[in-house]
């Protein structure tokens, strides 16, 4: 859930880094990049992304096969819920990665001012924070990233503005801006890193707070779910010549393949409307 919005960051990068807007728009270019998709913003590699899609072929496959074996093309309805299980497996690994980035980056931006006020060369400060982190970090892969780009001699300022660019996160960007600036201007750079990290553990609290009053929205969603689901055992126990019956009628397989995307359909939205997650 974002707290600030496009313009309101903007505000926010002028007023963390501590220049006029005159020196941002001279020194701060914005970055035209390509557009990143699900598969760069989760983060998988291309060989685990080749075995998603093989999984997934598979399932279409035998949906097929089965939609071929018993005459019946309404089951080719389970093809889009092919597609749209893997984008959920993106979005899920996605939200996740994000999670992981901002449980980490409080300590990292806290971790840079501190080596920052004690002398250290920020670029120098920057790229030794990996060594605070796991390797399965977030954060770590996007400084090993950034310091192989500097020793492939890339430029500083291309090197800060694509730190971390396939993470969704909406407090980055200050810290592209603050780095930037402040190298450019010669201003110094741990103060801003504080007010940053202030903001982030603002955010972080806010959406605690956000997470404990919907908690019972969700556990609703989950209770009707269960509802439907126990319901449909107990016909199936009691009564399964009626859902036999029904299900051969051309009307009936119909009515039950619409019930049930609307079933499906209903709950994803009432859990989407009671999700918070990290979004830019």
């Amino acid at each position: 859930m974002s707290i600030f919005s496009n313009s309101s960051m903007q505000r926010a990068e002028i007023l963390l880094s501590g220049f006029s807007e005159n020196s941002q728009r001279e020194e701060i270019v914005e970055e035209k990049e390509r557009k990143l998709s699900l598969i760069d913003y989760s983060g998988i590699s291309e060989k685990e992304n080749k075995k998603i899609n093989i999984i997934l072929f598979a399932v279409a496959f035998i949906i097929v096969c089965v939609s071929v074996q018993l005459s019946n093309f309404i089951v080719l309805l389970g093809l889009p819920i092919v597609v749209a299980i893997k984008c959920l497996i993106l979005l899920r690994k996605s939200s996740k990665r994000s999670s992981e980035f901002e449980m980490d980056y409080p300590a990292f931006l806290i971790s840079l001012a501190s080596s920052i006020r004690c002398g250290l060369d920020p670029l120098s400060a920057f790229l030794s924070c990996k060594d605070l982190f796991t390797k399965e970090s977030p954060i770590y892969q996007a400084i090993l990233e950034s310091s192989n780009k500097i020793e492939e001699g890339v430029p500083e300022k291309d090197v800060i503005n694509k730190f971390a660019y396939t993470i969704k996160h909406p407090d980055i960007a200050l810290f592209r801006a603050a780095f930037i600036l402040s190298r450019s201007e010669g201003s110094s750079l741990s103060k801003c890193l504080q007010r940053i990290a202030k903001v982030v553990r603002s955010r972080q609290s806010f959406r605690r707070k956000i997470n404990a009053a919907v908690a019972m929205q969700k556990l609703s969603a989950f209770g009707i779910i269960g509802a439907v689901f126990g319901m449909f055992v107990l016909q199936l126990a009691s009564g399964k010549e009626a859902l036999e019956a029904a299900w051969n009628n051309p009307l009936g397989e119909k009515l039950i393949f619409t019930s049930i995307t609307l079933i499906s359909i209903g709950a994803i939205w009432m859990l989407k409307m009671t999700r918070s997650s990290v979004k830019e």
